[in-house]
């Protein structure tokens, strides 16, 4: 820590830098994956009651693409949206998952630890970190005030043996 402090005060105030990671910690990527794909599921549906209820129209459905037909009527066009959505928010997650394997790679992590563990690792690591400054912080801040109450009993021993002296 001394080492630290005497080279880089900046990396001092790493609990700074991972403010974000305190929350990452409660981020389940089981349940993210499981949510998405519930809401890709449920677009599917509605995509389905879309087209079971298309208004008439003397164009054969049959021959139009899908999007198309979904695009005629205010369910689908709704279900195209959120279709395009969720699949921005699919790709972003594929791209969390590959930046995640990549972390734990440069951390030399097994490629089987879950982001959880993974984060809750670093906050006890910050957490300690910032412990031992604060612990050697107090210790050395003890130690000045001591040096100075013997600096002032000096100065004050001192004085009176000047004083003792003079008469």
């Amino acid at each position: 820590m001394s080492i630290v402090q005497k080279n880089d005060e900046d990396v001092l105030k790493l609990s700074d830098d991972f403010v974000p990671v305190k929350a990452a910690e409660r981020v389940s990527m089981e349940m993210l994956a499981q949510q998405l794909k519930e809401v890709q599921q449920g677009i599917e549906l509605v995509k389905n009651v879309a087209k079971r209820h298309l208004p008439d129209s003397d164009v054969p459905v049959v021959d139009l693409p899908d999007d198309d037909i979904l695009a005629a009527t205010p369910m689908g066009q709704f279900a195209l949206s959120a279709s395009s959505t969720t699949q921005l928010l699919a790709n972003d997650y594929a791209d969390v998952k590959s930046n995640f394997a990549d972390l734990l790679q440069f951390f030399g992590e097994e490629t089987t630890m879950t982001p959880e563990v993974f984060f809750c690792t670093i906050n006890t690591f910050v957490s300690l970190f910032d412990q031992t400054h604060k612990e050697l912080k107090r210790k050395e801040e003890a130690k000045v005030s001591t040096q100075s109450v013997q600096y002032e009993l000096n100065i004050h021993q001192y004085e009176l043996s000047i004083h003792y002296y003079s008469f």
